[in-house]
């Protein structure tokens, strides 16, 4: 592992834990969201819960 695929990490936990791109490139020393979205790399159930969040649904609740 090197220090590369650390900051790769760091952005992404920091992205899926709700921080937003912003304040994740900040910290990294990005000057653009662009290049923050290159290391924020997200699984789809993170965009899930994202919308999830939004609508109210709560999957564990919408079990049939």
């Amino acid at each position: 592992m090197h220090i590369h695929d650390l900051r790769h990490v760091f952005a992404s936990k920091m992205v899926m834990g709700g921080t937003s791109l912003y304040i994740t490139g900040e910290l990294l020393g990005h000057r653009t969201t662009q290049m923050t979205k290159r290391y924020s790399h997200l699984v789809p159930e993170t965009l899930k819960k994202a919308v999830d969040d939004i609508w109210g649904n709560n999957t564990a609740d919408n079990k049939n």
